[in-house]
C-alpha cells in the first residue's frame, strides 16, 4: 500500500525532502530593514479549497527540549510567533503570558533564528523584531485587528526580501538538521558495527538508517471537525511498548529511512488536500497513470459534490459510456494499461487510520462505476422519468435519520463507518454486493420516516419538491434509499433479483413487494374518499404492515371498501377496483405472516413505485 503512495509522491510531490512540510501560510508579517513592523498582509484566502501550500523547513522531535519544546524554523504558529492568544481579553504583554510551552517554543525559534543570522545577516530584522516586546505588542494588535488565528501559519518578510526563498538560509537548514538528527551509536556500537547491522527499508529493500519517528500527515481535521483527528497526526506511530518488538525501539519497529518516511507523509498529506468527505471519512485516490483530458475520472463522478447542475453529472455518465465502449472494442487500449488506488482515512485519538485500501484496473473501475449508478436508477415521485444519480455522500448518510441542526455532523455520521466502507467497495467493485446493514438501517429508518410529516409532503405533496430546500433534501434521500434497497436486491449474493427495476413491475414474484403496492393503493383511495386526514392508512398502519401483513390484510380491505363506496366518480371508483383486484391477484390470498429485513425491503420498494406509478397515471 505504502509503496504505491511513495510511488505517487516521487511523481507528483516534486518538493518531498526530509526536513520539510507543505504548509497552508495564511499571513506575512512585512518588516522595515530595522525590524519595525510595517503590516500584517494576508497570503491567500482563508476559504480557499484546496488552498494553495509551500515548502516549509519542518522541525524533527519537536518534544526533545523538556518543557520548552521546540519550534519550527521560518514559517510557525501565530501563537507561536507572536505569544498570541485571541481568547485573551486584551493583547497580552510577553512578561505576563501564563502559556509556558507557547513561551518556551517562542523563545526557541528565537534562537534558532539568531543562530542562523550569525550566517545570513538578511535574517537580522527578523530578529530585531522578535527581540522587542514593543514591536510584539504592536503585532498582536495588528494581529487582532486582522482577525489572525493562533493556529494560522505565518512568514516573515522585509523589503521585498522572503528567506523561503533564500537558498542561504535554506542551506543552513539543511546542516543545521542533519547534525542535529545525526543517528548516535548504540550502547558503545562503532559506526562498522552498526553497518553490519543495518535493518532493511520496508519499502525500498535497501538497507538505512530507520527514521526514528515518521513525520506527520497533515490535513485531516480540514472538515471533519474534532472527529477528524488532529490537522497534524501521525500514520506511523511506535511510542507505546504495544507496538515494540523484539527488543527494538521507535522507528526500527517499522524501518524506514527519513527519505521513503518523508515521502510516504507528504505523498498522503498531498492527496488529502484534494480529499472528497464521505460519512465522516476522508477518501483519497490516484491513478498510476494520470487520465487524458477526454478521460472521465469514475471516482470523481462517483464522489464530487463540485458538479455545477445535474446535467453535468449525466453529461460525465455519458462521455464514461463512449469510453468505455471504446475501450473494449480496443479503440483505447491505452487505459487498459491504467490501475487506480483508493484509500479511505479517518481520525482516531491524534493518529490517521486507515480504514479501506482498494486497488485494481481503470477499466474495471469505468465499469464499476456506471454499473453503480444503473443499480441505483430508481423513478421519481413523479413517476415520469428517473432521478438524477447521486453523490456517494447522500446514499451513504440515506441510512440516518434526518440531522437536526443542534448536532454535529461527525456524532451523526458515526454509526454507519462500518457500512460505508462496504458501500464503497460496491462502488468501486460491481461484483460486491451491497453490504446488509445499510438494508436494516434503512428499513428501520423507513419505519419511522413513512409515518412522519415530511414524508407526508413529500409523497403526498402537489410537486416533487415543494420550493422548501429541507423539502428536496428529504426528496433526494429518500430517492437514494429506494436506489439502494433496489441495488441490494440486484447484487443480493443468494442471485441477483431481475426482476427489480428503475419503474414499478407489477409481474414482480414476491409477495412482500405486492404488500407494499397495497398499501399505497388504500393510502391514495382513502386520500380520493376523504381528502386531507390527520393520520391517515400510513401513518397508521406501516410499521405494523411492513412486519406482519398478513396480521392487517383483513383490516385494511375492510376499510378500503368504506372508501371505495365513498369515492363521487364512478371512473375513479373503477379504477381503484382494478388496481386493488390486480395486487390481489398477485398475492393469491397468500399474504406473509411475517416479513424479515428483506421482506421489509421489497414492500418498501414496492409501496415507493407504486406510489409514483399512480401520479403518473394522474398526468397522463
Amino acid at each position: 500500500m505504502l509503496q504505491h503512495v511513495v510511488e505517487y509522491a516521487r511523481q507528483h510531490v516534486k518538493d518531498s525532502e526530509v526536513g520539510f512540510a507543505r504548509r497552508e501560510i495564511l499571513w506575512r508579517v512585512q518588516l522595515a530593514t530595522d525590524g519595525s513592523l510595517l503590516n500584517i498582509e494576508p497570503v491567500q484566502d482563508s476559504k480557499a479549497k484546496p488552498r494553495r501550500t509551500w515548502p516549509c523547513p519542518e522541525m524533527h522531535k519537536m518534544n526533545a527540549v523538556g518543557k520548552a519544546k521546540r519550534a519550527h524554523f521560518l514559517v510557525e504558529y501565530a501563537s507561536t510567533l507572536f505569544v498570541y492568544d485571541t481568547n485573551k481579553k486584551s493583547a497580552p504583554s510577553f512578561s505576563a503570558f501564563d502559556d509556558a510551552k507557547t513561551v518556551g517554543r517562542h523563545k526557541y525559534f528565537v534562537k534558532l533564528l539568531d543562530a542562523a543570522a550569525t550566517e545570513v545577516v538578511a535574517l537580522g530584522p527578523l530578529v530585531s523584531f522578535l527581540r522587542s516586546e514593543q514591536q510584539l505588542s504592536a503585532a498582536r494588535v495588528a494581529a487582532q485587528k486582522q482577525g489572525v488565528k493562533p493556529g494560522d501559519w505565518v512568514q516573515f518578510a522585509h523589503d521585498g526580501y522572503d528567506p523561503l526563498t533564500d537558498t542561504a538560509v535554506l542551506d543552513w537548514w539543511r546542516k543545521w538538521l542533519a547534525s542535529d538528527a545525526a543517528p548516535k551509536p548504540k550502547d558503545g556500537q562503532g559506526s562498522r558495527a552498526r553497518e553490519k547491522l543495518l535493518p532493511i527499508d520496508l519499502l525500498t529493500g535497501e538497507p538505512c538508517f530507520p527514521a526514528e519517528t515518521h513525520p506527520p500527515v497533515r490535513g485531516m481535521t480540514k472538515g471533519l471537525g474534532k472527529d477528524g483527528g488532529d490537522s497534524q497526526a501521525p500514520l506511523v506511530a511506535m511510542n507505546k511498548g504495544a507496538y515494540q518488538s523484539f527488543g527494538l525501539s521507535s522507528g526500527e519497529n517499522a524501518s524506514m529511512s527519513k527519505g521513503t518516511a518523508q515521502l510516504y507523509a507528504d505523498g498522503l498529506s498531498d492527496l488529502i488536500r484534494k480529499a472528497e468527505i464521505i460519512a465522516g471519512a476522508k477518501v483519497i485516490y490516484w491513478y498510476r497513470r494520470a487520465l487524458k483530458n477526454d478521460e472521465l475520472d469514475p471516482i470523481f463522478a462517483l464522489l464530487s459534490a463540485t458538479y455545477s447542475a445535474e446535467s453535468d453529472r449525466a453529461s460525465a455518465l455519458i462521455s464514461a459510456r463512449k469510453l468505455l465502449t471504446a475501450i473494449r472494442s480496443g479503440e483505447r487500449p491505452t487505459s487498459t494499461e491504467n490501475e487506480y488506488f483508493a484509500m479511505t482515512l479517518s481520525g482516531l485519538k491524534g493518529r490517521v487510520m486507515v480504514r479501506d485500501w482498494m486497488e485494481g484496473d481503470f477499466a474495471d473501475l469505468l465499469a464499476s462505476s456506471l454499473r453503480w449508478f444503473d443499480d441505483l436508477q430508481v423513478v421519481t415521485l413523479a413517476g415520469t422519468r428517473t432521478a438524477s444519480e447521486p453523490k456517494f455522500e447522500t446514499v451513504a448518510t440515506s441510512m440516518l435519520p434526518e440531522k437536526s441542526p443542534a448536532r454535529k455532523y461527525g456524532d451523526w455520521v458515526k454509526p454507519i463507518g462500518p457500512a460505508r466502507s462496504g458501500l464503497f467497495r460496491a462502488a468501486l467493485d460491481s461484483n460486491v454486493p451491497i453490504p446488509s446493514g445499510a438494508i436494516v438501517r434503512i428499513v428501520d429508518e423507513l419505519r419511522r420516516f413513512m409515518i412522519s410529516e415530511s414524508a407526508r409532503k413529500a409523497l403526498f405533496g402537489r410537486t416533487e419538491n415543494n420550493g422548501n430546500e429541507s423539502d428536496g433534501l428529504t426528496v433526494s434521500r429518500l430517492y437514494a434509499r429506494m436506489g439502494l434497497i433496489k441495488a441490494y436486491f440486484i447484487r443480493n449474493p443468494r442471485g441477483g433479483d431481475s426482476h427489480m427495476k428503475p419503474y414499478l413491475n407489477p409481474d414482480h414474484p414476491d409477495p412482500a413487494y405486492h404488500c407494499g403496492r397495497l398499501l399505497a393503493v388504500l393510502a391514495k383511495l382513502q386520500e380520493a374518499a376523504l381528502g386531507e386526514v390527520g393520520a391517515g392508512v400510513v401513518q397508521r398502519y406501516y410499521p405494523a404492515f411492513s412486519q406482519a401483513p398478513a396480521l392487517y390484510l383483513g383490516r385494511l380491505v375492510a376499510n378500503a371498501r368504506n372508501h371505495l363506496s365513498k369515492i363521487p366518480s364512478p371512473d375513479d371508483r373503477d379504477r381503484f377496483q382494478v388496481h386493488l383486484e390486480a395486487i390481489h391477484g398477485r398475492l393469491e390470498d397468500a399474504a406473509p405472516a411475517i416479513l424479515g429485513l428483506e421482506g421489509q425491503g421489497l414492500f418498501a420498494i414496492g409501496y415507493y413505485q407504486q406510489l409514483a406509478a399512480r401520479r403518473a397515471d394522474a398526468k397522463s
